[in-house]
């Protein structure tokens, strides 16, 4: 319990030594791995290397990145500590797909080209500042709408999506460098930050 008070006591001090938000408009321009998209569709088609070949049917995916995750990113100071804003994030994904029917030895050759559109809206709190450094997380939670085109057709899909970093640096005053840890769309995302 002591250890409790203490950890409290911290991080009451840190929170008020804190200089003020130095801009109460910030943009942040960025890109992420994406690794949640580019290995969602790696779960899915696992399950059809199992379930395929009972049929007779194997497959061979072939994924590239078409772009990665590019981000635009707003935040208003609510206060010194908080920031609240909405982050518009785009990816592609390219799959070259071969599928051969051992049965009656046909192969085919499938391309599918899928586009996601996140849009999230998040909070940042910053824990540390010392002159142009910052440490701070974030967490978002939004949509995600997936467009997919394949030989056959279009496909639409539209579900949740989040991003928590939990670690987040930056470095500069009006126009700084960040770095952020952390897990949903990206593990690791990189970027410039603009103050307004």
């Amino acid at each position: 319990m002591k250890k409790l008070h203490l950890t409290l006591i911290a991080l009451l001090f840190s929170f008020t030594c804190l200089k003020a938000q130095d801009y109460k408009h910030q943009i942040k321009v960025g890109v992420g791995d994406g690794t949640m998209l580019s290995t969602g569709d790696l779960f899915i088609n696992a399950f059809d290397a199992i379930i395929l070949p009972i049929t007779g049917v194997t497959r061979e995916d072939n994924y590239s990145t078409s772009y990665p995750y590019i981000f635009v990113d707003y935040r208003y100071g609510l206060s010194e500590i908080v920031g609240l804003g909405l982050q518009v994030g785009f990816m592609g994904i390219k799959n070259e797909a071969t599928i051969k029917n051992i049965n009656n030895g046909s192969t085919k050759n499938m391309t599918y080209n899928s586009s996601y559109v996140a849009v999230m809206p998040g909070v940042d709190v910053r824990y540390y500042q010392n002159n142009k450094f910052k440490l701070y997380g974030n967490a978002m939670l939004g949509m995600l709408f997936m467009n997919r085109e394949t030989d056959t057709g279009k496909q639409d899909v539209t579900g949740f999506m989040f991003q928590v970093n939990p670690i987040g640096a930056s470095y500069g005053d009006k126009i700084a460098v960040f770095a952020e840890a952390g897990f949903g769309i990206s593990i690791a995302n990189l970027g410039v930050r603009f103050g307004l």
